[in-house]
């Protein structure tokens, strides 16, 4: 089958958002995790977001998918919507991803993740790979062995608590720190990134801190995968650099590995250049179904 040419076709509406509140739930070790469906196609993805992020990163890039594709989006606990856990880890995670997906009724999905989204669908194909087609991640960090991760878990951490929505918007900033995209994009994300609370607005993100997926639920596991990985980068990642790229193109994965670069980007790259990004995904997820 072909690609999306939908994606080229609306393309000149990226700009214009679209609802993506998450209207379901299911639980998950006593944890609500939220999520939504939309989209014309039979063939489904799983959109991951990244580490204190939310689905609303993908509110330019699920709308230039939804003729040719089902999406699937969600919270991970911990992050947007979804309930908050007395701690957190990668195969948790992962189970949530699985979970969503049987309550979505998702039918051997490709798994896109940013950031450590991709860390998770890589970890989630891992664990069950007989019913996922494939893994696409969008500047995700993987780390060779002895390689240090600034991920922590601050159980003592009280919320930061701003006194109005005005200034808890102000504050809110990309992370790591590169060129903002429109205004009109990141003022949508930052809306669905707080919520009020006693005394004001904070973070909808647990604040206590997100501890990192160790090697032993991705790296470890990355040679033996039977399923089809494209890794997706930014040129001006400040995550991903020639280490990284050093390090994916030395594992023989066993599904098969493509590496592509996407000039002129940054590490929030579905939120720099959605139209490229939506391009990318449907071209390559197409392939993984093939």
């Amino acid at each position: 089958m072909q690609g999306c040419e939908s994606v080229t076709q609306i393309s000149h509406q990226a700009g214009e958002s679209r609802d993506h509140t998450l209207d379901q739930f299911v639980e998950v070790r006593g944890a609500r995790v939220r999520f939504a469906v939309s989209g014309a196609g039979v063939r489904d993805l799983v959109l991951l977001h990244g580490h204190h992020a939310n689905h609303t990163w993908w509110h330019r890039v699920a709308p230039l998918l939804e003729p040719c594709w089902r999406i699937t989006r969600l919270d991970f606990s911990g992050h947007g919507d979804s309930d908050h856990r007395d701690g957190y880890d990668g195969s948790l995670w992962a189970e949530e991803v699985r979970a969503v997906a049987e309550a979505a009724g998702v039918e051997r999905p490709v798994l896109v993740g940013h950031s450590m989204g991709g860390r998770i669908a890589l970890a989630a194909a891992a664990e069950r790979p007989a019913g996922i087609s494939g893994v696409i991640t969008l500047d995700t960090a993987l780390r060779p062995p002895g390689a240090a991760f600034r991920f922590g878990w601050h159980p003592e951490r009280v919320p930061r608590v701003r006194a109005t929505k005005a200034e808890a918007l102000g504050q809110f900033r990309l992370a790591p720190d590169q060129p903002e995209p429109a205004e009109e994009i990141l003022a949508a994300v930052a809306q669905a990134s707080i919520r009020q609370v006693d005394g004001g607005w904070t973070w909808k993100y647990d604040q206590r801190g997100l501890p990192g997926m160790r090697r032993e639920y991705v790296e470890e596991r990355l040679a033996a995968l039977p399923v089809p990985v494209c890794f997706i980068y930014a040129e001006r990642s400040a995550i991903v650099g020639a280490d990284t790229i050093a390090y994916l193109q030395s594992i023989p994965i066993a599904g098969g590995v493509e590496i592509v670069e996407m000039p002129g980007l940054h590490h929030h790259l579905i939120l720099e250049d959605p139209v490229r990004c939506a391009e990318l995904i449907d071209e390559h997820a197409t392939r993984l179904f093939s």
